[in-house]
């Protein structure tokens, strides 16, 4: 019985630790932090805010990079399916998840991407870049559902 339960033990944590990709949020999370620290000192003096802006663009290039693992394994042709997923209502289900989940990796990647560092320090420049912070913020918690959705 004791062999029983050890082996049942060994197994599920062996599946446990096979699903999913390795994520980034807590690194992410701890750049953005650092950042947010900075631009809320920032606000007042040019060349403050722009460092600042410079700190999210930093995070910001993080993220697009560590989007790149999870958007090159949801990128369909797969060319493999979880254990779960063998027969055809299983892949065609899966495969409607990671077209998804890229779909928003590759959305955020372009948001993040697109945003063009102000050069002024106005009320709009400081909208824009609270609007910049609150995708980069959201395309973490993205970037981490995506890693433990994607089974290898």
């Amino acid at each position: 019985m004791k062999s029983f339960i050890l082996a049942c033990c060994i197994f599920l944590n062996l599946n446990a630790h096979a699903d999913g990709l390795p994520s980034s949020r807590d690194k992410l999370n701890d750049e953005c932090r650092k950042a947010k620290g900075e631009y809320s000192k920032s606000q007042k003096d040019l060349t403050l805010f722009l460092k600042a802006v410079e700190g999210f663009c930093a995070v910001g290039a993080s993220i697009v990079e560590a989007n790149g693992t999870p958007i090159q394994k949801s990128t369909l042709p797969l060319s493999n399916y979880p254990s779960d997923a063998r027969r055809d209502p299983g892949k065609s289900s899966y495969d409607i998840k990671m077209r998804n989940h890229n779909n928003i990796l590759k959305t955020f990647n372009q948001k993040i991407n697109s945003f063009r560092s102000p050069s002024a320090l106005s009320p709009v420049d400081i909208r824009n870049v609270d609007q910049y912070i609150r995708t980069l913020g959201e395309a973490i918690e993205a970037h981490h559902n995506a890693c433990q959705n994607i089974r290898h």
